[in-house]
């Protein structure tokens, strides 16, 4: 009877740390190499708690909290990003003012990049050469990657947010003007910019090589959120809808296009999406957030599943919905707490 109840309460303490601490779930190092998802945790402001959890496609396993399992040490406070380069993957801590250099394959930690203001998204420019756009220091910085430290700055007035590098060029979101900056990364100053509406946050290409961005609006000050077509030839706008209402206090967010470059998805209340050869550019409700607090976007690139986070109050462990192509619910899963993104690895 006494080995039955200790037996008991062994099950019961291991599905206690399950629910309350998946940071001590077992990484299956393995499953890095045969592809998996990256699922980025942003965490609470100030609380510290930032994490990824990885979904292996080989093992079809999720581990929560990776990085501190690896590292022994926590990751940082709010993960805004995951950029992947080769084998390296930076993961940039927008609270902790750093950018955590990791084995994407082992998940071991390789570094630290440090002395940012805010930071909020990577890009790879060359094997040498990154970019890292920044919430306040109205600056791009340049990172050297040799040595994983920064090396100058690019001067840009405003909240600098996602970049792409296309045609020799590096377009740069702001979110707080009604403008996108253009790089050029060979001297690396800002040689142009495009006016558009106003907070332009996030940005794609689509199957044609046209530049899509996507301005958040701005319901309080009065500014509809926008879809831009941008033709890169002459980074001129061939086709527009600004008439899109924004909903709630982000507006719209976190363009996304699926694997074929032919349909965009993004956030605003719901997941709305277009295709990208609709000329009237009539947006759809693809999924409706009825009473989700939807937060994060990704559509996997190989399978067209489209996986949307809730983030419910902010403070919780936020849920993941995952749809078929075609929109209808697969399943739903919980990682970490406010996830953020989706990140695809398919090396």
């Amino acid at each position: 009877m006494i080995k039955y109840q200790l037996h008991l309460i062994l099950i019961m303490l291991i599905f206690s740390s399950c629910e309350k601490a998946p940071i001590s779930q077992p990484v299956i190092i393995p499953s890095a190499q045969q592809g998996g998802m990256y699922v980025l945790n942003e965490g609470g402001y100030n609380s510290g708690n930032a994490s990824f959890s990885y979904y292996s496609y080989a093992n079809k396993t999720m581990t929560n909290d990776v990085f501190y399992s690896v590292n022994k040490r926590h990751l940082g406070d709010v993960l805004q990003s995951m950029t992947l380069v080769d084998n390296t993957a930076y993961l940039v801590l927008n609270n902790s003012k750093k950018v955590e250099v990791i084995d994407a394959t082992t998940f071991v930690s390789k570094g630290v990049i440090n002395g940012f203001v805010s930071p909020r998204y990577f890009l790879q420019i060359n094997t040498t050469k990154a970019y890292v756009s920044d919430l306040y220091d109205n600056n791009i910085a340049v990172v050297n990657l040799s040595n994983n430290t920064i090396n100058s700055k690019i001067s840009c007035p405003g909240a600098t947010e996602q970049m792409l590098l296309v045609y020799n060029r590096v377009y740069v979101t702001n979110t707080l003007q009604k403008s996108i900056y253009v790089i050029n990364p060979l001297i690396d100053k800002v040689i142009d910019s495009i006016q558009l509406s106003y907070g332009p946050n996030s940005l794609v290409l689509d199957k044609n090589n046209n530049l899509w961005v996507l301005c958040s609006g701005n319901k309080t000050k009065g500014y509809n959120a926008a879809i831009y077509k941008i033709d890169l030839a002459t980074n001129k706008i061939i086709n527009s809808n600004s008439n899109i209402n924004p909903i709630g206090i982000f507006g719209a967010t976190k363009l996304v296009t699926n694997g074929s470059k032919d349909k965009l998805y993004w956030l605003n209340g719901d997941v709305q999406s277009i295709s990208v050869n609709d000329t009237m550019l009539n947006v759809q409700s693809f999924i409706p957030a009825v009473k989700s607090n939807f937060y994060g976007l990704g559509v996997d690139p190989i399978t067209g599943e489209v996986f949307v986070s809730d983030a419910f109050d902010f403070v919780q462990q936020a849920a993941i919905y995952k749809y078929k192509s075609t929109g209808e619910l697969e399943g739903v899963f919980k990682c970490g707490v406010i996830t953020n993104g989706f990140l695809f690895d398919y090396r």
